[in-house]
């Protein structure tokens, strides 16, 4: 009995331990954004993928936008971008759906899709329009020289624009 209580005691104490020197989510969002104040985005990195991997959209939205653009000396990488953006995007990110919509456009690590990249940045313009409307622009002009060469979906593709 007494080996039960003093297990059971040592076993709490470790809790009680543990849990005072365990960073809270905001408490890393707060390091997070000071990192990447001063332009370090390698030390937030570790600190942005733990929080991504438990599903905080705002961090699977950060993480893509680092990898997309090649910024605060994150080197860039358009697999991971994809892989990030995808998961906040299913989330109802906007901004992943702007780094989404710009990647299919674009074919950068996917293969270009102007019906998958229309459709995301509609949905990014609906959402948020000054970061929306300025990207359809440039969407819009790719379905119109879709349409120029006579691609086979070009009258599909018009549609999103009406």
């Amino acid at each position: 009995m007494k080996l039960k209580k003093a297990l059971l005691l040592s076993i709490f104490s470790l809790a009680v331990v543990g849990n005072v020197y365990a960073e809270t989510d905001s408490q890393k969002i707060d390091k997070i954004n000071q990192y990447l104040a001063e332009g370090n985005g390698k030390k937030a990195l570790p600190l942005l993928k733990a929080l991504a991997t438990k599903g905080r959209v705002d961090a699977q939205s950060v993480l893509a936008s680092l990898y997309w653009s090649g910024s605060k000396g994150i080197k860039k990488d358009n697999k991971q971008a994809f892989k990030w953006a995808s998961k906040a995007e299913k989330q109802g990110d906007t901004k992943a759906r702007y780094i989404l919509g710009t990647m299919y456009m674009n074919g950068e690590y996917v293969k270009e899709d102007l019906m998958k990249a229309g459709n995301l940045l509609l949905k990014a313009c609906k959402e948020e329009p000054k970061l929306g409307n300025c990207y359809l622009i440039l969407s819009k002009s790719d379905v119109e020289k879709m349409c120029s060469e006579g691609h086979p979906k070009c009258q599909e593709a018009s549609e999103l624009f009406r």
